[in-house]
């Protein structure tokens, strides 16, 4: 059996969760739930309203885009060196990070 406590507290740039635990808990495994608070702007709300005819078909209306607005190529667009290199750059980043974490 768990007994459950709720407290606030602030996810940090590089992914870590801070709390201040209240005094006197025992030392042991804990399962974490974390509840992120959205801002007014940032939430979405899903509009389970159906579409009316006319708005398929506005929809549906093809909008060309002028071909100097279309981004082609890929990653030899990309200053990125040696491609294995910069692979195994960030591998060892994520695997620091990970470290880290722990």
């Amino acid at each position: 059996m768990m007994t459950m406590i709720r407290v606030t507290g602030h996810i940090t740039k590089d992914g870590k969760l801070e709390v201040e635990l209240p005094a006197g808990l025992p030392p042991g495994e804990v399962e974490v739930m974390v509840q992120v608070a959205t801002h007014k702007q940032a939430v979405v709300e899903y509009d389970d309203t159906p579409f009316t005819l006319e708005e398929i078909a506005e929809l549906l209306i093809p909008r060309p885009v002028p071909t100097k607005d279309i981004i082609t190529g890929g990653w030899e667009d990309v200053d990125l060196g040696d491609s294995a290199e910069w692979v195994e750059k960030i591998r060892q980043q994520e695997e620091n990070n990970r470290r880290l974490q722990w």
